[in-house]
């Protein structure tokens, strides 16, 4: 059997200001992380004895990601862009059976370069449409960076709309709640056994529920999907 748990997270600093009409931020991202995989062989014969191994990889580094806004009328533009960063990575392979204390590796593992772009339209006091577009390019990234496996280049597409009945402070909060749905189509940065790459479709619904009569509201959604596709082996439910 083949066990995987871990990933890679990270935490940011950022600053942000205004120049005219243009609202920019800048962060600086720290990366961290834990990748295990371990291989078990069970056997059911007792003359025979298990054995496991396992491959532990720690992840850190420092990256960069900024954006630009803007409002002209009633639409909302704006892009953003994230910076390559390269990861030290620290590999360390650990054996049941063994009598001596293993060597870590050293290497650099690769994030890509991403950008992306939205924009949001105001129908009118009542209604909201927005979209945004996302891509990561990882078909550039060798696989030797990417613990050994073949990126794809990904992307993200959402599509949204938000209907709010009145925006009247002095109403009560049932008749200002708003009201959302939205939909996302996305290509993941890897393949399936087969080599052909694996789309994830979602639809979700939500509402803001305010309260203080002020711009504080509570947000609540849920959102379903699927992942891959049965005919190519593998499909799995997204709730």
């Amino acid at each position: 059997s083949l066990l995987g748990a871990g990933g890679l997270d990270n935490f940011y600093l950022a600053f942000a200001g205004t120049v005219g009409r243009v609202r920019f931020g800048v962060a600086s991202d720290f990366y961290f992380g834990l990748v295990r995989r371990t291989w078990a062989v069970n056997f059911s014969d007792a003359n025979y004895t298990d054995t496991e191994d396992q491959n532990s990889t720690h992840f850190k580094g420092i990256g960069f990601h900024g954006g630009l806004q803007t409002t002209i009328k009633r639409w909302q533009l704006g892009v953003a862009l994230g910076a390559p960063v390269t990861l030290n990575a620290e590999t360390r392979l650990d054996y049941r059976f063994t009598v001596t204390e293993p060597t870590p590796i050293t290497f650099d593992a690769r994030l890509p370069l991403w950008y992306g772009f939205g924009a949001s339209y105001q129908a009118g006091p009542k209604w909201l449409f927005a979209t945004q577009y996302r891509t990561q390019q990882w078909s550039g990234i060798n696989s030797t960076e990417l613990l050994g496996a073949e990126g794809v280049d990904s992307y993200n597409l959402g599509l949204g709309l938000q209907f709010t009945p009145s925006f009247d402070r002095l109403r009560n909060n049932i008749g200002r709640i708003y009201y959302r749905l939205g939909a996302t189509l996305n290509r993941l940065p890897y393949a399936d056994v087969g080599g052909k790459n694996i789309a994830e479709r979602t639809l979700s619904a939500g509402f803001g529920l305010p309260f203080n009569r002020g711009d504080s509201r509570l947000d609540f959604a849920v959102e379903y999907g699927k992942r891959g596709d049965a005919g190519n082996l593998a499909e799995e439910t997204i709730f």
